[in-house]
């Protein structure tokens, strides 16, 4: 076995029987100290996490993070403060704010920002005389309700009775004689424009009243002298009209679109008709070179004579 040098030899302290320290190496020694270890009297027992709480942990966090917003969402949806309470009511003479109310009595207490505002629509078009309708939610409780009426043109005359007529010649409702003093002019048609028929019959009769109205807007343009007195006019067809007007002593038989011409000639024929035929029952306008003097019909004096036709 070598043995080292003393200069090289390890010096390993000793400790002291008296239970001192251990002598440490001094300056300039290789080896490295040596300590004495001492064993703790007691171990400190490590806290184990739950699994429970582990497992909760990200879910309560998910919870905070997208419950807290959807409940703050959520809370007008449930809130009685959002309850539908209140209207503020626009509307004219047809429609009357106690129907508005009534119709929409069912919604009331509903949430306001659930209320869907084209079923609330849909009820108030129940009431013929509506022709629109602008809604508007008044945050928190109020609903907002402007009513666009329809606008009449003319009566319609048939064997039930009176009915209001709008501009593209649907019937609107029965004329209401409390409603006051009427100055529309009267339209006159088939007996079963009202009535239930088929539908093809409906939209020809339809189709006849809005060209009676568009008749009415072309003496109206034109602004003839008997227009003042124009009272009624009979549609006889597709585009065949009848008009009547208290300013002349007999009717006129026109077509639309045909009147810009007929109405300068009839102006210089007129005091000519008026001497020579004083029992003319109608003028027909209809036709593009005359004009022809139909008599009156009068079963109690009619000649033969009176029942020719003549042309001017």
């Amino acid at each position: 076995m070598k043995t080292l040098p003393m200069d090289q030899q390890r010096k390993v302290p000793v400790a002291a029987n008296d239970g001192s320290r251990p002598a440490l190496l001094r300056r300039g020694d290789t080896a490295e100290p040596v300590t004495a270890f001492r064993r703790r009297s007691g171990e400190v027992k490590r806290r184990r996490r739950s699994p429970l709480k582990k497992f909760l942990r990200p879910f309560l966090l998910a919870i905070l993070i997208v419950g807290l917003p959807a409940s703050v969402i959520s809370w007008p949806m449930i809130s009685p403060r959002f309850a539908f309470q209140g209207l503020t009511i626009e509307t004219g003479d047809r429609v009357s704010e106690e129907w508005i109310r009534q119709t929409l009595q069912p919604l009331v207490g509903t949430n306001l920002l659930l209320l869907s505002l084209p079923r609330t629509e849909r009820l108030l078009r129940q009431h013929p005389w509506v022709e629109g309708c602008a809604l508007r939610k008044d945050l928190p409780s109020r609903l907002v309700v402007r009513i666009i009426e329809k606008k009449a043109v003319a009566l319609l005359s048939h064997d039930k009775g009176l009915y209001y007529l709008a501009a593209d010649g649907a019937p609107i409702a029965p004329f209401d004689p409390l409603a006051g003093k009427s100055d529309l002019m009267l339209i006159s048609g088939p007996k079963s424009a009202v009535t239930e028929t088929p539908a093809p019959l409906q939209m020809a009769s339809r189709s006849s009243f809005r060209s009676a109205i568009q008749l009415a807007d072309e003496i109206a343009e034109l602004d003839p002298p008997w227009r003042v007195g124009l009272s009624e006019i009979v549609v006889l067809g597709e585009e065949d009209f009848q008009i009547y007007t208290t300013s002349l002593p007999f009717s006129l038989l026109v077509r639309v679109g045909t009147l810009k011409n007929k109405v300068r000639r009839l102006e210089e024929l007129l005091p000519q008709i008026v001497d020579h035929y004083d029992h003319a029952g109608a003028i027909d306008l209809r036709f593009a070179r005359r004009i022809i003097v139909q008599p009156s019909v009068d079963t109690g004096s009619i000649t033969t004579d009176r029942n020719r036709r003549r042309h001017i």
